[in-house]
């Protein structure tokens, strides 16, 4: 599939310019690819999707109940919908799920779970938490029939963050715990570490004790040599959440050097609000040390930057806030946990 000098939103363009190629095996690949880059890229990954839907309308043969081309037609829409919702086009994203459902006719049952799961995040997105809940369950109840371990423990994840965001945190930790023993990082990497994460957020923000954070450690670094570059989003992801579970084990002086190496990836990557978060947790480690030179510093970097992008009102006056507050040496962890909250909020309607 690949061609030397081109990204693969480049080389999908090349290929509807080339028939010869129109097969069920290239739109498959596309639309795998597609959520692979997803994560570095959300923009091209959605490109690469929306140009292999089109892709699978010119291939041969009829749309009929249960053919190989509608069932394809509806994986694209079911990817399209994760494409759409990882830009925080929620309402296109529900759109392309509801096509995708009445494109399921004969479809394998992996296949109705994979909807159900995609779904579940949706809903989640949109705050429809019971919504979510209920689709988690009933896809929980179709897998479990077909004994596939790592499915099962994919919709495990996705029950979790649904008990996560309701509050429910020991139910939620319980559920990441057995996602992370089901998963296989060999047959899917993301969701594997996506698990770990989640866990490893979970601990530090107060449902662990010191023996649970001293092993989400080692699996983030497990999860680390699995194969992620150490600058792409998921690698430099992990690399934050190492730092988190650093600082919570007081060793502040390797937390503040993991902090500040993952904000310059993430700086590099063109993730703005990324880079806002992790400098606002490192401004938290440096504000609880006094160090109210350095948080001057980083609050000099981050108002500009969120100026220049022209973000909402709420992120400029939550920066502003902040970089009053450093300037006349007032900056509180509360006050910092407040931005990181408006700017959270922000990132899910963009990012």
């Amino acid at each position: 599939m690949a061609v030397a000098g081109l990204s693969l939103p480049e080389e999908c363009a090349r290929l509807h310019q080339e028939p010869r190629l129109w097969t069920p095996t290239t739109c498959i690949e596309l639309l795998d690819e597609s959520e692979v880059i997803g994560f570095t890229d959300p923009r091209g990954g959605l490109f690469v999707a929306e140009e292999t839907v089109r892709m699978v309308d010119r291939l041969p043969g009829p749309y009929e109940r249960g053919s190989e081309k509608m069932l394809l037609k509806g994986r694209g829409f079911r990817v399209l919908g994760s494409r759409f919702r990882a830009v925080a086009e929620l309402e296109k994203a529900g759109q392309c799920f509801m096509i995708a459902g009445g494109l399921m006719w004969g479809a394998p049952v992996l296949e109705i779970v994979d909807l159900l799961r995609r779904r579940v995040y949706h809903q989640i997105a949109e705050r429809q938490l019971e919504a979510a809940n209920r689709l988690a369950i009933q896809g929980l109840v179709m897998v479990e029939r077909e004994g596939d371990e790592h499915e099962i423990g994919r919709m495990l994840l996705a029950q979790a963050e649904v008990k996560w965001v309701r509050g429910d945190l020991q139910a939620a930790k319980q559920g990441f715990q057995v996602a992370i023993e089901k998963v296989d990082p060999q047959r899917l990497l993301i969701a594997h570490c996506q698990a770990v994460q989640n866990l490893a957020v979970m601990l530090v923000k107060g449902a662990g004790n010191e023996d649970e954070i001293r092993a989400a450690l080692e699996q983030i670094q497990r999860a680390e040599a699995f194969g992620f570059g150490p600058d792409t989003l998921p690698g430099l992801s992990l690399r934050w959440v190492k730092a988190l579970l650093l600082e919570k084990m007081a060793e502040e002086e390797a937390a503040e050097a993991v902090f500040r190496s993952a904000a310059i990836g993430l700086e590099a990557l063109g993730a703005p609000y990324e880079v806002a978060l992790i400098k606002l947790d490192l401004a938290a480690l440096l504000c609880r040390q006094g160090r109210l030179e350095d948080l001057i510093e980083i609050a000099a970097q981050m108002f500009p930057l969120f100026r220049k992008l022209r973000a909402n009102r709420e992120v400029i006056a939550g920066l502003r806030l902040f970089h009053n507050a450093a300037v006349k040496r007032q900056v509180t962890v509360e006050l910092l946990h407040q931005v990181q909250k408006i700017i959270e909020k922000a990132a899910r309607k963009v990012d």
